[in-house]
């Protein structure tokens, strides 16, 4: 049987070498806790530049499908122009938070 010092010794050896393999950038000055909330906000942003990167693609796309609709057909115009302005705020609502990090 494990000792629970030894158990949690090594947990923390396998936290300090995750984190040491995935960022590189682990020194025995900082806390792991502190290196993991610092991976967890980055992770955090990435997944927002995502975000960012596939909203910006829908407006685009929204917007295209609106271009390509017929103005004399006011309903089909209204609703596409209406999906593009949702797909706007979506945007801007993204940026801003991306901006917040």
């Amino acid at each position: 049987m494990i000792s629970r010092t030894s158990a949690l010794s090594f947990r923390d050896h396998v936290r300090r070498h995750s984190i040491h393999t995935r960022t590189g950038t682990y020194s025995s000055q900082e806390p792991p806790d502190v290196v993991a909330a610092t991976l967890t906000r980055d992770q955090v942003l990435d997944a927002l530049k995502r975000d960012l990167e596939a909203a910006l693609y829908a407006a685009d796309r929204a917007f295209r499908q609106y271009d390509a609709a017929d103005p004399a057909n006011r309903l089909v115009a209204g609703e596409l122009e209406a999906r593009w302005n949702q797909a706007l705020a979506r945007v801007s609502e993204i940026d801003g938070k991306v901006a917040a990090q």
